[in-house]
């Protein structure tokens, strides 16, 4: 989370969208809301941390549903969040 805090605060117009994933150990209700949680977390931090508006930040999970990578080594449990930038259709900012 180097870079997307600098970024965040140089392009004032970009907002993000923090999705927070899961692998398929556990139940679909457990890994949807832990997959929520991750990414809650991120955006916390984000805000806490760096100052980044809220309104600025959207966080959602999607549990196993839609991988970010695949569970090759299932017992290193992994914690993956992923990320997408969208700005708002009036900006003009670059």
């Amino acid at each position: 989370m180097r870079i997307t805090p600098q970024l965040l605060k140089e392009r004032t117009a970009l907002k993000l969208f923090v999705v927070g994933h899961t692998d398929m150990t556990a139940s679909l209700e457990h890994n949807r809301t832990l997959s929520a949680a991750r990414a809650q977390a991120v955006v916390k931090a984000l805000v806490t941390n760096y100052g980044i508006a809220t309104a600025r930040l959207e966080g959602h999970g999607v549990g196993p549903l839609a991988p970010a990578a695949l569970n090759a080594n299932a017992g290193a449990g992994p914690k993956i969040v992923a990320s997408s930038w969208w700005r708002d259709k009036d900006i003009t900012e670059p």
